[in-house]
């Protein structure tokens, strides 16, 4: 190759030990300039570019021919104090400096982001000689990274907007149940009351009707409290579970071993409703799969108070915990529980071995209050 070929430049070994000798190293330097898909060049101490490739000649938008035996200062006059500082760190040191990432704006195409190597060439007596770099334009997967953030957040805000909807929906047939169907019953019990006193010959098929009326009203209030509890809205998570744990002991004879971190925490409703839903759907599943009679239930706020967990143990069956594809049991509803956790900015974590129990802990971030959606 003539020593004018601008891809290795006029004055390439100007100042440099001359890879002249060894044939076969220039060569492939040579191919490595003419075939790589990423900016590389070679600048000396007077910030010159002795070497270059038509990679970096697109980035600049100039030709080889307008870069090579020209100074950065010449060919890019606006970043060119930034990028003489981060080469010359480079002459200083000694020091490879990898994957910089450098944004600037580009005439044409607005703000680009590029990724960086600078790595110094020694010379003989292993002093710096000159600086290699490296530069690939990352500003596409920048820009898809940005959308797909912007796209997990609207998804996020409208996980939340669901969970609100569900949750004011839920107390909508909760208070309907408690101030129409439960008013209802009570009232036809009263009725019959006053039958039974006034017709004691009916007595027995009226007792029989009082205890029929009187389960109902017991179902009522309970589907009343499954679908929306009072509780969790008037005192918030703590009384919430503690309500929870001393339901399932009366209707399953499962004790649940409640410690509660979370005095003095600012909890929304959100998350509020979200933790106490994971957790009762974790106990049921100890109910249904683990064949115990005691689970543990762990809560309190974390990062200062940013975000709150709970955890769910039990000493039961377990299962294989890598398979949450809803082969297993309860394994549709883990999964599906996780993935409500992660719609709304969570994480969850699922830790179980086949006759070892499971422990199921959650992450879920406290909403700002512009998270929150309208009543």
């Amino acid at each position: 190759m003539s020593t004018n070929d601008p891809a290795r430049g006029p004055a390439a070994g100007a100042g440099l030990s001359r890879p002249d000798d060894d044939r076969h190293h220039r060569l492939e330097l040579e191919t490595l300039y003419r075939t790589a898909p990423v900016g590389l060049c070679l600048v000396d101490r007077s910030f010159r570019y002795l070497r270059a490739n038509e990679a970096l000649a697109k980035i600049h938008g100039v030709p080889v021919e307008g870069i090579v035996g020209r100074t950065v200062r010449e060919c890019l006059p606006a970043q060119a104090d930034a990028i003489e500082a981060a080469i010359e760190r480079v002459f200083r040191t000694g020091e490879a400096v990898l994957a910089d990432e450098v944004r600037r704006f580009d005439a044409g195409r607005g703000p680009s982001v590029y990724l960086i190597d600078r790595i110094p060439l020694l010379g003989e007596g292993g002093e710096v000689v000159g600086v290699h770099m490296h530069i690939l334009d990352i500003t596409e997967q920048r820009r898809a990274e940005l959308a797909r953030r912007a796209s997990e957040e609207r998804l996020r805000t409208l996980a939340n907007e669901l969970v609100l909807a569900e949750e004011r929906e839920r107390r909508r047939l909760a208070e309907g149940l408690h101030e129409g169907c439960a008013q209802l019953l009570t009232a036809a019990a009263f009725k019959v009351g006053a039958i039974r006193r006034d017709a004691p010959a009916l007595e027995t098929r009226l007792h029989e009707i009082s205890e029929l009326l009187q389960e109902a009203q017991r179902q009522a209030r309970t589907l009343s409290f499954e679908l929306s509890p009072p509780v969790l809205y008037d005192g918030g998570l703590s009384p919430a579970l503690r309500w929870l744990a001393g339901d399932l002991r009366e209707r399953f004879a499962l004790e649940v071993e409640l410690d509660d971190r979370l005095a003095g925490g600012a909890i929304d409703e959100r998350t509020s409703v979200i933790l106490f839903r994971a957790v009762r759907e974790l106990l049921v599943n100890v109910v249904k799969h683990a064949r115990v009679g005691r689970a543990r239930v762990q809560a309190g706020l974390e990062d200062g108070g940013a975000a709150v967990a709970v955890e769910v143990t039990d000493e039961g069956r377990g299962f294989d915990g890598a398979d949450l594809t809803g082969s297993g049991e309860g394994g549709f509803g883990l999964l599906s529980l996780r993935e409500r956790v992660c719609d709304l900015g969570g994480r969850m974590e699922v830790r179980s071995a086949k006759d070892e129990g499971t422990s199921v802990s959650i992450v879920v971030p406290v909403a700002r209050p512009a998270d929150e959606a309208p009543r």
